[in-house]
């Protein structure tokens, strides 16, 4: 629905803590999320409709939400997913976990038919991502942006001073080395899997590479630990023990 300005601002008199999305108005001149002179229009922004922000810098600071399908463009009830891509667990957990770690919410969309039934599939989906969410949730409810340097393995959430990095891609050595600046004031200290509550091992690394300005962490995932799923490690951080800021002088 899209509601004229003033509309909203009626709303508002009514409600005064009421949150309006950018799709919810649009302003005099028909514009939608933004208004004509560039400006978001409502409180966080809608616009991020089948699609991402590539990194957190897309956003300048605004609050946002992802609206996704399972098929490609199917908001409907589509009857016949035969023939057509339509999207797994795995591809909508990342969505999931990639929207919470850019502190977004991801909206997705389930198509019921005339009697408010979903497609089997659909069914299917939405106990595989509620059953995974039972164990993981801690890692997305209330978590946001970490401001970490970017893993190839997974995506990072913080909350308070609990850090959670959900991997998607499990390295082949069963070591999960996480980057930090060599400057940072908080690094993991200990380390457990939400799945069973484990304590891992966390090592500092230092690997001594000229020019790198990171110093780095690793966890030890056993590999006794077992999962046909993205698995999240949650850590504690706080203050490094030591600095790594000079290397030891070269030995002859």
């Amino acid at each position: 629905m899209i509601l004229p300005t003033n509309w909203s601002r009626k709303l508002r008199e009514k409600h005064p803590g009421l949150i309006i999305g950018s799709r919810f108005r649009n302003d005099e001149y028909g514009k939608r999320h933004f208004d004509s002179n560039g400006q978001m229009l409502g409180d966080y922004e809608q616009g991020w409709e089948r699609k991402l922000p590539g990194d957190i810098t897309w956003l300048e600071g605004r609050d946002w939400d992802c609206v996704m399908t399972i098929p490609p463009n199917g908001w409907g009830y589509m009857k016949d997913w035969s023939g057509i891509y339509t999207k797994t667990t795995d591809d909508l957990l990342d969505m999931l976990v990639y929207s919470a770690s850019l502190s977004g919410n991801f909206v997705l969309n389930f198509g019921p038919d005339g009697q408010g039934n979903m497609h089997p599939e659909e069914d299917r989906l939405a106990k595989e991502i509620g059953d995974w969410m039972k164990v993981n949730g801690e890692a997305i409810y209330g978590a946001r942006h970490a401001g970490m340097t970017n893993s190839k393995l997974g995506y990072f959430t913080k909350k308070e001073d609990n850090l959670y990095l959900t991997i998607f891609n499990r390295p082949i050595n069963n070591i999960v080395r996480i980057s930090v600046p060599k400057t940072a004031t908080e690094v993991p200290v200990t380390a457990t899997l939400l799945a069973n509550g484990q304590v891992l091992e966390v090592k500092h690394a230092d690997l001594g590479i000229d020019l790198d300005k990171n110093t780095y962490y690793d966890i030890v995932v056993p590999h006794t630990f077992q999962t046909d799923r993205a698995f999240v490690i949650k850590m504690k951080v706080d203050s490094p023990k030591g600095k790594a800021e000079k290397l030891m002088d070269a030995k002859m």
